[in-house]
């Protein structure tokens, strides 16, 4: 019985994992989060998280802030067949924001006005 439970376990369980592919199979490296935020990682566990160094090319991974901070800059990339994410030369980071009395959104440390989820420059 232990051992069909073991075959069953061993033959289904790899489709159920998302796929994590090593650097010869294709796939892009791990990227650091911004300072003041991390990235979500659709579908991995936190222990997968831990041991995974490339992840596989489409895989999108997203930004979030803590705290009292919004995105300003790419909140989500993608891993593309070359083996870099989608808009690298655009930096992302977590920026401080208070309310205007005009009711727009302002970031202390960017040099633009978020109006709801949109930005203008």
């Amino acid at each position: 019985m232990a051992r069909l439970l073991f075959l069953i376990l061993f033959c289904c369980l790899p489709s159920l994992v998302v796929p994590i592919h090593n650097s010869s199979a294709g796939g892009c490296a791990i990227i650091r989060p911004p300072r003041y935020g991390g990235i979500r990682y659709r579908g991995l566990t936190q222990e997968q998280i831990r041991s995974v160094q490339i992840l596989p090319v489409d895989y999108e991974i997203e930004y979030i802030c803590r705290g009292n901070r919004i995105i300003v800059g790419p909140k989500v990339r993608k891993c593309l067949p070359d083996g870099t994410w989608t808009d690298m030369t655009l930096q992302s980071r977590c920026s401080s924001f208070t309310w205007t009395p005009e009711g727009e959104l302002w970031h202390h440390d960017a040099p633009c006005v978020c109006v709801g989820a949109a930005t203008v420059q």
